[in-house]
């Protein structure tokens, strides 16, 4: 299998200037210490590499023809020269189907990353005419087991959402999503049992709750929720958990007893912000104040706070937030006394 079977083209030779002179090999005898090199250490290397720069490399010699096969990992990205959404799609499905990982063919990735940019396109609307092709390649990567999954979109017209329905893979560890917009099926992550790491920046969580049994390191940066209702992040196992600059309705956080670290950095872009007292460290506490009324009312599991119940395990807090924020004007004081009275307790001992 060499470049012509999956990029269509046979990789140019990069030309050299009439004035540059070839430099002299790497010794006297002109051989190739890199072909040398331990197969684990070449598969290491060809997982670095954007894929078709690792899929090129078939034509240096026979060894390498199907070596970019077998690499553990995949990185799409900074692709360029595809005139078409249907063109990009033909090059990383067969790209998905073609690699295996090991002699045996065994078809399981270790990492797969699909990181794209709309300034290495030559044609306009990539995301709009390409949001099928994604998902399917999202899917596909899951069905060759992969364990470390990236998206990261950027500079794109419109958004990309996941499809409503649950992800499912029994290896995958470590998700990353950046401007993905995401559901209530596909933040229901009971179909990925050894899921421990969750990632998500610049997107839209269109979901009413984040679930998952084995979940233990959540990181959220400039992600937008709800306007009028909030989403409930139900995660027993977690261990460190980051909320920074959401947008919305803040999240309301159901027990976690095992939660050692936590960082919530609040500013002007949460809607939990009492219009009627910008700046003070108090709230007015109105029904009519749209700002407070989501925080004073209770919630169907009787618990008045919305961040009390998460963090009051945590033995590490790091809490950030413009005076406005209701939310913490409310948990904090109480997550205080709940802390002093720890204090207390443990000093009669």
């Amino acid at each position: 299998m060499d470049a012509r079977d999956v990029l269509g083209v046979t990789p140019p030779s990069p030309k050299r200037p009439r004035n540059e002179e070839t430099p002299p090999p790497a010794d006297s005898n002109g051989a190739d210490h890199l072909s040398d090199l331990p197969e684990g250490v070449l598969h290491h290397l060809l997982s670095l590499l954007p894929a078709h720069e690792a899929v090129r490399t078939c034509v240096l010699a026979r060894r390498w023809r199907h070596l970019w096969m077998s690499a553990p990992g995949l990185v799409v990205t900074e692709i360029n020269g595809f005139r078409s959404a249907e063109k990009l799609d033909r090059f990383v499905t067969r790209l998905l189907l073609l690699h295996r990982s090991g002699d045996g063919g065994d078809a399981r990735l270790e990492s797969c990353e699909f990181s794209l940019c709309g300034f290495y396109f030559d044609f306009d609307g990539f995301l709009p005419a390409s949001a099928p092709h994604l998902t399917r390649w999202i899917l596909t990567a899951l069905q060759r087991q992969v364990k470390a999954l990236r998206v990261s979109l950027g500079d794109f017209e419109g958004h990309f959402e996941l499809p409503h329905q649950p992800l499912s893979s029994h290896n995958l560890t470590t998700l990353d999503l950046g401007n993905v917009d995401t559901n209530d099926s596909v933040l229901d992550f009971s179909g990925c049992p050894a899921l421990l790491n969750l990632k998500m920046s610049f997107g839209h969580v269109n979901a009413h709750r984040i679930s998952s049994q084995s979940l233990k390191h959540l990181s959220m940066s400039y992600c937008g929720f709800y306007a009028e209702e909030r989403t409930r992040i139900s995660l027993p196992s977690l261990v460190s958990l980051e909320l920074i600059d959401p947008m919305g309705r803040a999240p309301l956080l159901e027990s976690m007893p095992a939660l050692q670290t936590a960082t919530f950095i609040f500013d002007c872009y949460c809607t939990d912000i009492c219009s009627d007292r910008i700046g003070r460290f108090d709230a007015c506490g109105k029904s009519m104040c749209e700002g407070c009324y989501y925080n004073y009312q209770p919630v169907d599991d009787h618990n008045d706070s919305l961040l009390l119940k998460g963090l009051s395990e945590a033995t590490q807090l790091n809490l950030e937030a413009v005076p406005d924020v209701v939310c913490f004007q409310t948990s904090l004081f109480q997550l205080l006394i709940i802390l002093f009275l720890a204090h207390c307790s443990l000093s009669t001992k």
